[in-house]
């Protein structure tokens, strides 16, 4: 079990399993990994603006995502990519003439871990002028 502490970095929101649940049921196990590689390709557009986000603009866009998910057609990718708006998962923001596929997950746990990140350097800035401080009131009374 020590083994899995790296879990606790994975910020996922209450109810996600039950809408993987309803996804493994109208899909099965193949439609799991696909919803888990959509979170994963969310996931690694890090340096792309905008963060976390796959462009679905137009039937390029679609064609590109369904080629990436795994699916024969982009008819069937886009109606997979509706079960999981419809779960919770993900949705399709627009943005002028462009359209991304957004999972809230993959945003909320990148926040999460932003934050906790913001967190520790904050404390270990303050230990460290502590520590400096600490040790310039020892040179100054030697």
């Amino acid at each position: 079990m020590e083994d899995d502490i790296r879990i606790r970095y994975v910020s996922l929101p209450i109810g996600f399993d039950q809408s993987l649940d309803g996804i493994a049921y109208d899909y099965g196990d193949e439609g799991l990994g696909k919803a888990v590689r959509l979170l994963c390709a969310c996931a690694s557009q890090q340096t792309v603006q905008p963060l976390y986000m796959l462009n679905v603009t137009g039937e390029k866009g679609r064609d590109i995502l369904s080629r990436r998910l795994g699916f024969d057609t982009v008819g069937e990718c886009m109606r997979f990519v509706s079960a999981l708006m419809d779960d919770g998962v993900c949705d399709i923001l627009k943005d002028g003439d462009r359209e991304y596929l957004h999972c809230h997950v993959v945003d909320s746990g990148a926040n999460g871990y932003r934050k906790r990140c913001e967190r520790s350097k904050k404390a270990a800035e303050a230990r460290w002028a502590k520590r400096e401080k600490d040790e310039g009131g020892e040179a100054d009374q030697g």
